[in-house]
């Protein structure tokens, strides 16, 4: 018993930790936009049930624009929370889904199974659902369906950019809308990690905590470097040169190889910001949280 307390206290550790960051990342990312006193230009529907893994119904809601479009390009967010908490309901991106809504993009917002009650792949596979689920409904949401992104942060990165990448690894899929594609056109990958090999190194609270999502998972098949070749759609990073939970070297590996292998790709170094973007030294991060919205909404309407 006392060698199994040993195990579980680490990862107890990491998931309070986890939690001053999401509070603080709902600081920093809400804090930097003054709330607008007008009617918000999309609808909302909540708690659609896009998959039921298990007999387990899995959960999105749909931010849709009230512009008159017949159709709107799609934007799937992956919430953050290390595999092991969060939700769709999160508001630490709550601007950034909204302010994407507002220019044309309808955004679904999804819940995935989590750890340590559900190993991986099913997060991957709840993912990857959650796009054959809106592709196969795409004229009863009204959305394009050759027109589909993926936008996440920390685990949610994660499973964004191995989504995008691991095309036809029959471990990521589900029997549910079989058949539809899985295929995405862009990724906004927000400080995720990459490689969980080299993720882990040097951190022996990550060592210990990480089986808890992985469970007997190879590491090395569960990082999305190791799927990356020249069919793979085009990335925007965006990293914290100060972020000491995920740290910048997860987005330059991830960026060195996307363009090793002819991927159109970029990073957005954002200087004085820890994990989550929150200001972790100096005055200011740059570019600002506008900016960095800004380039988000740019980098989706070229690619969508």
């Amino acid at each position: 018993m006392k060698k199994k307390l040993l195990i579980i206290t680490p990862f107890i550790f990491l998931v309070l930790i986890l939690s001053v960051y999401a509070v603080r990342r709902r600081s920093s990312i809400t804090s930097s936009s003054s709330q607008s006193s007008t009617v918000l230009q999309f609808s909302t529907q909540k708690n659609i049930t896009y998959c039921s893994p298990d007999g387990t119904p899995q959960l999105l809601d749909l931010y849709t624009p009230k512009d008159g479009a017949i159709k709107h390009p799609l934007i799937i967010h992956v919430h953050g929370g290390s595999w092991v908490s969060g939700a769709k309901s999160d508001d630490s991106m709550i601007d950034v889904i909204t302010s994407l809504a507002e220019k044309g993009f309808t955004v679904a917002s999804i819940n995935y199974r989590l750890a340590p009650n559900s190993k991986f792949p099913a997060q991957i596979q709840d993912v990857k659902c959650a796009i054959r689920f809106m592709r196969a409904n795409a004229n009863t949401y009204k959305v394009n369906s050759g027109k589909i992104g993926l936008l996440g942060e920390s685990a949610g990165g994660h499973l964004s950019a191995l989504a995008g990448v691991s095309q036809n690894v029959s471990d990521f899929e589900s029997s549910e809308y079989a058949g539809v594609s899985d295929s995405v056109s862009a990724i906004v990958d927000l400080f995720g990690p990459a490689n969980l090999v080299s993720f882990t190194q040097g951190s022996p609270l990550l060592l210990t905590a990480l089986p808890s999502f992985l469970g007997s998972y190879s590491p090395i098949a569960a990082s999305p470097t190791s799927y990356i070749d020249a069919s793979d759609p085009p990335f925007l990073l965006i990293h914290g040169d100060s972020d000491t939970l995920v740290p910048l070297a997860q987005s330059q590996e991830l960026l060195a190889k996307l363009q090793s292998a002819g991927v159109e790709s970029s990073l957005i170094t954002v200087v004085n910001a820890g994990h989550g973007l929150e200001l972790s030294r100096g005055d200011a991060i740059s570019p600002s949280m506008d900016q960095i919205k800004a380039s988000a909404v740019s980098f989706f309407k070229t690619h969508l």
